[in-house]
């Protein structure tokens, strides 16, 4: 995977520069640091396989992303991972599966809304220092989109939770 990017540094020089990184998050994480640094990206797209894919230049504000992409990943991991040598014979074990499985949604829930709530400040920003046009309406739409998507994931990981919840009470019981 190859990333572009043309951006603009402090002294107000364009600069062009390309790279190949394995991954998505350290290409964000990458983006962002040099908008951290004083740059301002004018353009980035990654070519993988042949497929060009340009990149939202205002979701990089200098915040990091890896850190917390990872820790999303892991909290998917968890939740995908079945372990092997457990018996659901026994009600104890399905309790202690049950808890497991609030906690996971707990953590999921959180994510969500960190999510979110990152999601509505970058919004903010772009409706504040964007100027009007096309770009900005675009940009706005995404977020919008983006926003309203996380919402839903939200609102059924809520009731999960309190269906599971309703679940380990009929077992404890």
């Amino acid at each position: 995977m190859m990333l572009y990017l043309t951006s603009i540094d402090h002294k107000s020089q364009d600069r062009e520069f390309f790279c190949q990184l394995d991954t998505l998050e350290v290409a964000f994480d990458f983006l962002s640091d040099i908008v951290a640094k004083g740059s301002t990206l004018s353009q980035a797209y990654i070519l993988d396989d042949g497929q060009r894919t340009d990149l939202p230049i205002a979701v990089f504000d200098g915040e990091p992303f890896l850190a917390a992409m990872q820790e999303l990943e892991k909290d998917w991991q968890s939740l995908l991972t079945v372990p092997a040598t457990l018996s659901l014979a026994n009600g104890d074990e399905l309790i202690l599966l049950i808890q497991q499985r609030v906690k996971q949604f707990e953590k999921k829930i959180a994510n969500y809304q960190k999510m979110i709530d990152r999601l509505e400040h970058l919004l903010q920003r772009t409706q504040k220092n964007f100027s009007s046009g096309p770009l900005k309406s675009r940009v706005i739409s995404q977020y919008e989109s983006m926003i309203s998507r996380n919402r839903v994931w939200l609102i059924k990981a809520e009731i999960s939770h309190k269906v599971i919840l309703i679940r380990l009470t009929q077992l404890s019981g």
